[in-house]
């Protein structure tokens, strides 16, 4: 055990073997969670592998579970502070060794035999540098009959080729361009691997607590080829305290954000830019709509005249705007 600077606890391995596998998990007061996901990675199958836990300064009875779990494949990284989602998770990847990354949400759950398909695809595609899958949501009562695919529809439309193992498909399009134009972003790190050598530097950004997977896959989606299990891979529980259930609004405003971060990105291809442009176009037309039900008009305002700078939305934009009085009518007497 060593104590860094900031105060983080760090039950160390040594640091110079490189594992096949390693599997990021940030943890933050579900104790009553996280022993499931911990076993759902570690019965994957898979023994050149590590399973790193970062517990986010828990005040719950996450470090009581954590210390009964015997698994030499298991490294637990307990800090004093709660950095966030995005910090954990920095931390996470900086402590991982493996040539290919995973992660997963302490209150999820993966799918048995998720992590053998993903190395297999990657074997047989070694161009590749992401695999991922569907996602499926359960609570207590059981399944959602919806997966994450199917808000998705526009992956299956995809320009694809069947991997060359049978398992799965590979776009053959440009990775970021395709992915930046689905419905529902699929930057759910639960069902990923990806090479560690196609990281090129990203990481999570550590100052926000919302939208750090979506800006990670934004930095690797451009570089890299993909390829994806058309089946869930990954399951993902609905608690009424996840992040995505607080604010749906917020949620949508810090996506649409994170998107206009990279509108400027010298790193992007014309292809790229354009695609994100017309995504987040789109964004702001939507967020112009959920705040104008909600009846809130200013931020009504402020986004559908963004999305007048985006070329593909600026003409309903302005008819939105046009339109904007008989609209806010419609929602306050509808609502």
């Amino acid at each position: 055990v060593c104590l860094t600077p900031c105060g983080m606890s760090i039950y160390l391995l040594d640091t110079t073997l490189v594992m096949l596998v390693s599997t990021i998990i940030c943890a933050y007061n579900y104790g009553r969670y996280v022993e499931e996901a911990i076993e759902s990675v570690l019965s994957q199958g898979v023994t050149d592998h590590e399973v790193i836990v970062v517990d986010n300064a828990s005040t719950d009875e996450t470090p009581q579970v954590l210390a009964r779990i015997k698994d030499p494949r298991l490294r637990i990284l307990r800090l004093e502070q709660n950095l966030g989602i995005g910090g954990g998770l920095c931390v996470g990847l900086k402590e991982a060794r493996g040539r290919f990354l995973s992660f997963l949400d302490a209150d999820d759950r993966w799918r048995p035999g998720k992590l053998k398909r993903e190395l297999t695809i990657m074997d047989s595609e070694p161009d590749a540098g992401m695999v991922f899958g569907d996602l499926v949501r359960f609570n207590d009562t059981g399944y959602y009959p919806a997966t994450q695919f199917s808000f998705a529809p526009e992956l299956r439309e995809a320009a694809s080729v069947p991997t060359k193992c049978g398992t799965g498909r590979r776009l053959t399009a440009d990775c970021f361009a395709t992915l930046v134009a689905c419905l529902a972003l699929p930057s759910w790190l639960q069902t990923m691997l990806i090479r560690s050598e196609c990281l090129r530097g990203a990481t999570f950004p550590a100052d926000r607590r919302t939208c750090p997977d979506l800006y990670f896959c934004l930095r690797i989606w451009p570089h890299i080829q993909a390829a994806y299990i058309d089946e869930p891979t990954a399951e993902l529980r609905r608690h009424g305290k996840n992040t995505t259930a607080i604010d749906v609004c917020r949620l949508e405003r810090d996506v649409c954000e994170t998107l206009r971060e990279f509108d400027s990105e010298p790193s992007l291809s014309r292809g790229q830019t354009e695609a994100l442009r017309r995504r987040i176009g789109r964004c702001c037309l939507g967020l112009g709509k959920s705040f104008l039900m909600e009846r809130q008009v200013m931020p009504a305002l402020k986004y559908y005249s963004s999305a007048i700078q985006y070329p593909t939305s600026r003409f309903k934009a302005i008819l939105c705007l046009l339109a904007f009085p008989l609209l806010y009518v419609y929602w306050k007497y509808r609502g």
